[in-house]
Parts: C-alpha cells; structure tokens; sequence
C-alpha cells in the first residue's frame, strides 16, 4: 500500500481539523457532564453551558486564526517560487522577460513560450506561463507544467489554498449555541440520581440504627 503524500497546505489543513476536532469535542463533553449533572439548577446549568460555549468559541477562532496565518505563509512562499524571478541576480533579466511577454499578443506569445522551451530559457518560459495563466491560455501554461513537475505539484498546491475572502470569512464561524433543553438532565437519569440517593440514605440509616 503506497503512501498518500501531502502537501504543506494539506498538512495545515490536517492539523487544523485535529485541533478543531479537539475543542468541540472537548466542548460536546462539558455539555454531557452537565446533563449528568443532576444538582445544579436550570440557572447555573444554563450559565456553565455558556461558558463553556464561550471558551470553545475562542479557541476555535484561534485555531482558525494560526491556520490563515500559516496558509498566508504558505501561499506567499509558493507564489514566489512560481511566478518571481528564480533568483536576486536574475531578478532584470526576469523583469525583461515579464515585459515582453507582457507586450506580447496572443500568436506572439505562443511563439516566445515555444522558442523558451526548445531553448531552454528558463527565465523567458516562466514569464510567458505566468502571461498565459492571467490570459487563460491553457496550452502554454500546460506545457510550461509538464516540463516542470515541481511547478506542476505547487500550483496544484495553492489551488488547495483558500483565498484570503474565504479565510476571512472562515473567522466568522460561531459554534451553535447551547439551549437550557440541551443540557437540563433527561427525566430517566433524574430518576436513576433519586434512586441512588435513596439508597445512599437507606444504608447511611441504616449504618446509625445498626450502631
């Protein structure tokens, strides 16, 4: 059985679900031991349901938070690795590539993306791939891919990305809110308290008689 590799942004995304999965798990629990909980009133059963509500709803948002800032991260350093110049030496020659790629029409572009790649010019086929994503010219950008697994792997990768719009609103999420009938004991397990308090009394009664 083969491995199922992942990317960064998967990794992020992986340790976000684990950690929301925690906090409501952690904030279900608190909920259940409040329906145990056969002594508190409705009152502060309502209150303690709020306040866990209110520390799930905290650590949720900033859980969300660390993972938009590590996907910011993430989606910086990919797109400098596909769309910027390879290095701060080549970082003129590139801007002479974007350029003329940039001036270029549709037919001229072609020509220029297939001249880079039978050259080899390495410079001049990113600025025409990057051209001819803004364009939507999917056959340059394609062959520019095939060419390049790595690039292939890390625009597949930001596509896993979501946009900053969506992490954004990602931050408005709220955990539903608790009701008192969520939390109140059910009748059966009130019941099976009574009965076990009046046992604990029959044999505290009995302990005293017996002495």
């Amino acid at each position: 059985m083969t491995e199922q590799y992942t990317t960064e942004a998967g990794q992020i995304q992986q340790e976000f679900s684990a950690a929301a999965g925690r906090i409501t798990g952690g904030y279900h629990d608190a909920l259940d031991q409040l329906r145990e909980n056969t002594v508190s009133t409705d009152e502060e059963r309502i209150d303690l349901a709020y306040d866990a509500h209110g520390k799930a709803q905290q650590d949720y948002r900033q859980a969300l938070g660390q993972r938009n800032a590590r996907f910011a991260e993430r989606e910086a350093e990919i797109r400098e690795d596909l769309f910027h110049a390879p290095t701060a030496k080549s970082a003129n020659a590139y801007t002479e590539a974007v350029s003329t790629a940039f001036n270029a029409d549709d037919d001229r572009l072609r020509e220029l993306a297939a001249r880079a790649e039978k050259t080899g010019s390495d410079l001049l086929a990113r600025a025409c791939f990057v051209e001819a994503l803004e364009r939507g010219m999917g056959d340059i950008s394609v062959t520019y891919l095939n060419n390049r697994p790595e690039a292939r792997s890390l625009l597949r990768e930001l596509g896993e990305i979501p946009t900053p719009d969506v992490r954004e609103r990602a931050l408005e999420t709220n955990l539903p809110k608790p009701t008192l009938e969520e939390v109140r004991t059910s009748p059966e397990a009130a019941m099976a308290a009574h009965r076990i308090q009046e046992a604990e009394r029959m044999r505290y009664s009995q302990r005293i008689m017996g002495h």
